[in-house]
C-alpha cells in the first residue's frame, strides 16, 4: 500500500497543488548528521537560512513544497523546466550564501570551499 499526502507549508500557502504529470525534486544536505554533531549551534542557524532560501526559490519557480524532513525538501512542479531551473539556482545560490567559515564544521570534507567557475 502506498499512501501519498500533501502537506500545507508556508512557502506554498497560495500555490496550487500540481496535478497530472509533475516533476518531483528531493534535496538533502550532505553529511548533515556530522554537521549537527560538530557544531549544532551554527547548524541550527545555517538550516534556518537554508530553509528560507529554499522556500523563496520554491515560490519564484511556482513549486509546491510537499514535505520537509529535517534538512530535506520534497518539492513538486507542474512544469519540469521550472524544476530544473529551481535546482540549478538552488545549487548556485547555496554557494553564494554567507556560511560561518569560522565553524568547526567547515573542516568536514563535504564543506570544503569550492571554486566557482571563473574564479581563482
Amino acid at each position: 500500500i502506498i499512501i501519498s499526502s500533501w502537506y500545507y507549508k508556508k512557502s506554498t500557502e497560495n500555490a496550487r497543488v500540481p496535478r497530472g504529470r509533475i516533476a518531483m525534486v528531493f534535496t538533502d544536505i550532505q553529511d548533515s548528521t556530522a554537521l549537527w554533531e560538530t557544531d549544532a549551534a551554527h547548524m541550527r542557524l545555517m538550516l534556518a537560512e537554508h530553509d528560507t532560501f529554499m522556500r523563496a526559490l520554491i515560490h519564484k519557480y511556482n513549486g509546491y513544497e510537499v514535505k520537509t524532513e529535517g534538512d530535506a525538501f520534497f518539492v513538486a512542479f507542474s512544469d519540469p523546466d521550472n524544476a530544473i531551473l529551481w535546482a540549478l539556482e538552488v545549487q548556485s545560490g547555496l554557494l553564494a550564501l554567507d556560511w560561518p567559515m569560522e565553524s568547526d564544521m567547515m573542516c568536514i570534507p563535504s564543506c570544503e570551499p569550492v571554486s566557482k567557475p571563473g574564479s581563482t
